[in-house]
């Protein structure tokens, strides 16, 4: 990941924006939650794949809940974006607060 200043501090991230325009911030902790919260899941595999690859699928995802509230993070909404390929739903959520859009979780279904 590359290293970028925020404020006086190094961070290590990833700026992209979906194809409504908002910016993404897709920082180390995605990748980290995405490792520990699946290791017992059986598309555990799959989901570290799509994961790899949530720079560019984000880009192509459609926005389909603009507003979801969030229970366990007050003052914050959740954006909910979807990707389909030929097998799977790819379901992506940014978490939304006055620092920016953070790439939270991805989620994979089949189709």
């Amino acid at each position: 990941m590359p290293s970028v200043m925020v404020g006086k501090c190094k961070a290590r991230r990833f700026y992209t924006n979906t194809k409504d325009g908002l910016e993404v911030i897709i920082n180390k902790n995605f990748y980290q939650e995405t490792i520990n919260k699946y290791q017992d899941d059986i598309l555990y595999p799959l989901k570290l794949a799509y994961a790899r690859k949530a720079i560019d699928l984000i880009k192509e995802a459609e926005l389909v809940n603009p507003d979801e509230p969030s229970i366990d993070h007050p003052n914050e909404i959740f954006k909910v974006y979807k990707y389909i390929d030929d097998c799977y739903e790819v379901e992506m959520k940014l978490r939304c607060n006055r620092d920016g859009n953070y790439l939270h979780i991805i989620r994979i279904y089949k189709k």
